[in-house]
């Protein structure tokens, strides 16, 4: 399953471009990659910030049964507020 997600915001001043590319490859692997994508319009300065997270799926299982929820709504991968997901993350960021 993969998913590909964009949310593009235009201010009077700015841009700010925000993509998630997710991936789940049953007993394989999880892949998530966010880029984030920030124009200032006055001066025509891009910053673009690249994050690539992976991990193998026996791994993550370790953690613990992966809810349904994760595999259905890749845009809750990285919400913090989620103590399943943050240990998750930090799984995929040791890779």
């Amino acid at each position: 399953m993969s998913l590909l997600s964009i949310k593009v915001r235009v201010m009077p001043a700015r841009l700010l471009l925000l993509s998630r590319f997710f991936l789940r490859l049953d007993d394989v692997i999880f892949r998530v990659r966010d880029t984030r994508i920030y124009v200032e319009f006055e001066t025509g300065q891009v910053i673009r910030d690249y994050t690539s997270m992976e991990g193998v799926y026996s791994r993550l299982k370790e953690v613990g049964p992966i809810p349904p929820f994760v595999t259905k709504h890749a845009s809750l991968v990285g919400n913090s507020n989620n103590a399943r997901w943050f240990l998750i993350r930090r799984i995929l960021d040791s890779f």
